[in-house]
């Protein structure tokens, strides 16, 4: 026969196990329902960073006429790579435009993902 002491342990034990396998089942639910948009987030991020790699923006550039009247200037019809390009090299050559008037305004940055910019930025309180 039990004594109330080993009725109450296992009464305990008991509700532990049920409290445990409640715990259990409430994790397994979130795994199934959160990684695989997370990950398919983590992979979209990556994706569309490696689109953006070798991309510069350039700010600074005043607009041409013939671009205001929906007319392409015949040198912008087509493009081609002239050599390997080195993003970073070449932003490093640009910061040389800033001593020169004509092109002192112009500034260049390399393509970033909002979730990058975002990171970039500092938060206010």
């Amino acid at each position: 026969m039990l004594t109330s002491t080993q009725t109450d342990f296992l009464a305990s034990l008991n509700q532990l196990r049920t409290d445990l396998e409640n715990q259990v089942a409430t994790l397994k639910e979130s795994l199934i329902n959160q990684p695989n948009n997370q990950f398919e987030e983590i992979v979209a991020e990556v994706v569309e960073r490696e689109k953006r790699k070798n991309n510069l923006i350039i700010f600074g550039v005043p607009e041409q006429s013939s671009f205001l009247n929906n007319s392409q200037p015949a040198d912008l019809d087509q493009s081609a790579r002239l050599g390997r390009f080195l993003p970073h090299k070449f932003i490093r050559e640009a910061k040389k435009l800033k001593g020169n008037p004509s092109f002192g305004a112009i500034s260049l940055s390399f393509d970033r993902t909002t979730k990058q910019i975002e990171a970039e930025t500092p938060t206010r309180c």
